[in-house]
């Protein structure tokens, strides 16, 4: 069953589109369609997307060729399926380049780079999780560890816990 609390869950988007009618469902289903994509180990097949998006096969057939055109997603390398598109970056760079908090973070971070030999990490909370916005690398460690995007459940990380303690107690303890 979807978790209505996650941005991408259609009882979510249904709830909202039945009590504000400036949402716009297609989109919604289009967001859903890219969110398919978070869990996933390799390419996906327009059913695994259907099912995974919780639209008919044919809903998923259109916004695909949609957003195929529009870059956001692409043709995996041996046709079999689909992955994500480049424009996703574009999206990305604005978001961490728009953001206030990056903005006086980054020119805090790059100096304490300097002074360390070790990983900086700069997360952005979001309720259940964390996610990585900033993260400078040591030399120990793995490619796939210091993508900006991962994200991980708030309680398994130093700067969650340290956010969690922020929070007043009933809400930490719905989180975790």
């Amino acid at each position: 069953m979807p978790d209505p609390k996650r941005p991408h869950s259609s009882v979510a988007s249904n709830f909202q589109a039945d009590a504000d009618r400036l949402f716009v469902r297609s989109a919604a289903r289009a967001i859903h369609v890219l969110s398919a994509f978070h869990e996933a180990d390799g390419p996906l097949s327009l059913s695994d997307i259907a099912m995974k998006a919780e639209i008919d096969r044919s809903a998923a057939q259109r916004l695909v060729h949609t957003l195929m055109t529009l870059g956001h997603i692409r043709r995996s390398p041996d046709d079999r399926g689909y992955l994500p598109g480049l424009r996703l970056l574009d999206h990305t760079h604005d978001t961490l380049r728009l953001d206030p908090v990056v903005q006086v973070a980054t020119p805090v971070i790059l100096e304490m780079r300097k002074s360390i030999a070790e990983r900086i990490d700069f997360s952005l909370y979001d309720e259940t999780r964390v996610i990585y916005a900033l993260r400078m690398q040591s030399k120990r460690e793995t490619f796939y560890a210091t993508l900006v995007g991962h994200s991980v459940p708030t309680y398994c990380t130093a700067g969650g816990r340290a956010t969690l303690c922020a929070l007043p107690p009933e809400e930490a303890r719905e989180i975790i």
